[in-house]
């Protein structure tokens, strides 16, 4: 490795910056967005929101 380069083997030393990655893909992870089918016309109520037939709905997992 270069001289000031970080690699896995230095950054497993620094238990905090771990712990902070660790807490940072908690909150945040990746690939945090489901999706859903609608099978028919549906208004959701407390938003009044339209999905219609055969739409793909995405929502974020802090909307939840």
């Amino acid at each position: 490795m270069q001289q000031g380069s970080i690699g896995y083997e230095t950054l497993s030393e620094f238990s905090y910056a771990a712990a902070v990655v660790n807490e940072a893909l908690r909150l945040y992870p990746p690939g945090a967005v489901l999706s859903r089918f609608s099978l028919k016309n549906t208004t959701a109520s407390p938003f009044s929101c339209c999905y219609f037939h055969k739409t793909i709905e995405y929502v974020h997992h802090s909307g939840l």
